[in-house]
C-alpha cells in the first residue's frame, strides 16, 4: 500500500480504501496516511461501519491530523447495533448532529458515494433518495461541494451543476 501511495501521489490519482475500523486497522491506516502526504486517500463509507468504530470523532481526529484524507458518504439504514452506533440520520431523516458538524467542519473533504457498480441491480440505486435528503440539509455551497464538486476536483473531472431544487427530485 505504501508503494501504491507513492504511485498515487506521482500520478495525482486518489486511492479509495474500504476499511473496517478497529485498533489494528486504524493504526495501519494512519501509517498509510502519514507515508506520503501528497497521496490523496479516500476512506469509503462515512456513516457506515460494521464495527461501529468509524465514528465522526475518529474521522475528525484523522482529518485534522492528515490533510490528505477524504471520505465518501455512504447512506444506508442500519441493520445491526454496530451500524446503528454510527448512523447518519435519525428517525426523522435528519442528519445526526455529530455527522453534520463533521461535514460542515471539513466541507471540502467529503462527497457522496454510492458503492453501486456496473451490472448491479436496479434496486441498488434505492439509496439515492437518502443521499438527496442529506444534501437538502446543507447550505447551497456545502451541498454543491458534497454532491459533486469535491469528487470532481479530487478526480480532476469537470462536474455538472447542482442546485438544491434538484435534490428534491
Amino acid at each position: 500500500m505504501l508503494v501504491l501511495a507513492d504511485l498515487a501521489a506521482k500520478y495525482e490519482l486518489p486511492i479509495d480504501v474500504h476499511l473496517e475500523a478497529n485498533e489494528k486497522t486504524v493504526a495501519q491506516f494512519e501509517r498509510l496516511l502519514a507515508h506520503n502526504g501528497r497521496a490523496r486517500i479516500i476512506w469509503s463509507h462515512a456513516g457506515w461501519s460494521n464495527t461501529g468504530l468509524a465514528t465522526p470523532d475518529l474521522i475528525r481526529k484523522l482529518m485534522a491530523k492528515y490533510l490528505n484524507l477524504y471520505s465518501s458518504i455512504e447512506y444506508r439504514k442500519p441493520e445491526s447495533a454496530a451500524q446503528e452506533a454510527v448512523k447518519l440520520m435519525d428517525e426523522k431523516v435528519t442528519l445526526v448532529l455529530a455527522w453534520r458538524s463533521l461535514f460542515e467542519e471539513f466541507p471540502e473533504r467529503f462527497f457522496i458515494g454510492t458503492d453501486v457498480k456496473l451490472g448491479d441491480n436496479e434496486t441498488d440505486y434505492r439509496h439515492a433518495a437518502g443521499h438527496r435528503r442529506i444534501l437538502e440539509q446543507f447550505s447551497e455551497p456545502i451541498a454543491r461541494k458534497i454532491a459533486w464538486e469535491n469528487a470532481s476536483n479530487l478526480l480532476g473531472l469537470k462536474g455538472f451543476p447542482y442546485s438544491k431544487g434538484q435534490a428534491a427530485k
